[in-house]
């Protein structure tokens, strides 16, 4: 499937059940609770804490109505990225430092880069923390590598795992201590217009992902994963029918279908709580 027609079968999907996602459901309560059927709130309702908990993380939870179980498969289906079903194997040396939500995504990413990247041999990380994924690039493409984050605490502690690695060139790996923006740094743009540079961000926070657009247009490759989405910043509208955003330059499909945005909408992008202790629930 083309990411067009992905987008489209999203924007018709959100579009459809807008008044689950685009206000708040808490500042709005009880008024809220009429978008979602009574039938699903008195499941809910009837089920224990620790119940309650397994559904929210997606267990699956005996009795649940078959219309809300339907709702979530093809709630599901929308997430499933084709692209990212391979799993790396990472042996015991290659996970040190790494937790379980770090390792699963470079799992997941490996196979990626060695698919789309065959010819890169530079590559650039933004907001690259410790460079435990740049680490495990130079050692499995070989690629030269500049790891950029404004946190110095993170990376010293990226040089002392570094030092501690096997099975790479350690000089092709280079911590770059700089605030990543929109404005010019020529030391760091420079580093995006070297031939066959892979620009890379896992976890672009709000405008950050517009802003590794802008400063990657001479890469030969861009890959992101935005995140914290409620980060971007909006401009209010006249009307109702949402806001628009700065940190966002839209596609010309997006433009043309027009997706609502909202503060609401976006904090709640960002918050899958996914794996909450009986604490955090509660």
């Amino acid at each position: 499937m083309s990411i067009e027609a992905r987008y489209r079968g999203l924007f018709a999907f959100l579009m459809n059940h807008k008044e689950l996602w685009f206000s708040s459901i808490l500042q709005n309560w009880p008024e809220s609770r009429k978008a979602f059927p009574e039938s699903w709130l008195q499941w809910v309702s009837t089920l224990s804490q620790e119940a309650q908990r397994a559904f929210g993380d997606e267990q699956t939870v005996p009795s649940i109505p078959s219309d809300l179980a339907d709702f979530l498969t093809l709630c599901g289906s929308h997430c499933v990225l084709e692209q990212l079903t391979e799993e790396w194997s990472l042996d015991i040396l290659d996970a040190q430092g790494l937790n379980l939500k770090k390792q699963h995504e470079i799992q997941r990413l490996l196979p990626l880069l060695k698919t789309e990247a065959p010819n890169i041999w530079h590559a650039v990380d933004i907001g690259g923390g410790m460079g435990h994924l740049a680490r495990l690039c130079v050692k499995t493409f070989g690629w030269t590598f500049h790891s950029i984050d404004k946190d110095a605490v993170l990376q010293d502690k990226g040089r002392w795992w570094l030092k501690r690695s096997r099975g790479l060139d350690r000089d092709k790996l280079t911590f770059v201590n700089a605030d990543f923006s929109n404005q010019p740094l020529p030391e760091v743009d420079s580093l995006f217009a070297q031939p066959e540079c892979l620009s890379l961000g896992l976890h672009t926070c709000g405008g950050l992902a517009l802003n590794q657009f802008q400063k990657s247009l001479a890469s030969t490759l861009l890959i992101n994963f935005g995140c914290c989405y409620d980060k971007m910043q909006l401009k209010a509208e006249a009307d109702t029918e949402g806001e628009k955003s700065s940190d966002l330059n839209q596609s010309v499909v997006a433009r043309d279908l027009q997706l609502p945005w909202s503060q609401s909408a976006l904090f709640l992008a960002t918050r899958s709580r996914k794996g909450m202790t009986r604490e955090e629930f509660a």
